[in-house]
């Protein structure tokens, strides 16, 4: 059984995404009202992304117990997980949705929904003896999980659309 520690994860997020978000930025060509469209997506996402986690623990859906006692994150990591999933990936949707349109945004969506498959219930199931992420009972938790990727990657676009692509 693989372990990884919270420290550990929390020293690869330091690295990880600071670089994803310039790369994206690198990548996608995004003008500095893009940047700041993703920067503001960035911190919607971790907003969002604490509400959604809150919500998760109250009705038993998902918590960290390797994290904290509490079962919950710390705000760091909220705000990295921001940076990768609203920023770097928001610039990269901003690409998809402004080449494809409404195909774009329904592939691009459809990306969270398998990476949420992937990374959270595959990555509990993988690192299970670190107690990172433990989901609850059953296949509400799974389709809430699914269901907070979808809202947590569309909110960023919502805010780089406004900043970045509307005149003015």
């Amino acid at each position: 059984m693989l372990v990884l520690t919270s420290s550990q994860a929390t020293l690869i997020a330091f690295i990880v995404a600071p670089g994803l978000f310039l790369l994206s930025a690198w990548l996608t060509h995004a003008t500095r009202r893009h940047l700041l469209g993703a920067l503001v997506g960035a911190c919607l996402y971790a907003g969002l992304n604490f509400l959604w986690d809150h919500f998760a623990a109250a009705f038993g859906w998902w918590n960290y117990p390797g994290w904290s006692a509490s079962g919950q994150l710390p705000w760091m990591i909220y705000l990295l997980a921001g940076l990768v999933g609203g920023g770097a990936g928001g610039l990269v949707g901003w690409r998809i949705i402004r080449r494809w349109r409404w195909k774009g945004l329904a592939g691009f969506l459809l990306f969270w929904v398998f990476y949420a498959l992937v990374h959270d219930v595959g990555g509990s199931h993988l690192f299970a003896s670190s107690n990172l992420m433990q989901f609850g009972a059953g296949s509400v938790p799974i389709l809430m999980d699914i269901l907070w990727y979808v809202t947590g990657n569309a909110l960023p676009q919502t805010a780089i659309w406004l900043i970045g692509e509307r005149p003015g």
